[in-house]
C-alpha cells in the first residue's frame, strides 16, 4: 500500500493489459490478482535474482506514495 503497489496492480487487471507481465517484488502477495501478474516475494536488494529481473523488464514502474527518493529507481538506472 505504502509503496503504490495497488494501483499497479489494478491497471494490471485492465484488459489493454492483459498481455503485459507485472513482476511485483514485494513481502506478501495479494489474495486476488490477475493471471498476468508475478509475484517474487524472497527478492534480497542487489541479489542476483534481482538483477537479473531488473535486466529483463522494459519497464520500472514505482507509483510510491512514500518514498523521496527511492533506491529502486537507482538500481534500476
Amino acid at each position: 500500500q505504502r509503496k503504490g503497489g495497488d494501483l499497479v496492480l489494478e491497471v494490471s487487471k485492465r484488459p489493454e493489459f492483459q498481455n503485459v507481465v507485472f513482476n511485483f517484488v514485494t513481502r506478501s502477495a495479494p489474495a486476488e490478482s490477475s493471471s498476468n501478474t508475478r509475484f517474487h516475494l524472497d527478492m534480497k536488494p542487489n541479489s542476483q535474482a534481482l538483477l537479473d529481473l531488473l535486466r529483463s523488464s522494459d519497464i520500472l514502474v514505482l507509483p510510491t506514495r512514500a518514498d523521496c527518493s527511492p533506491v529502486a529507481v537507482l538500481e534500476c538506472a
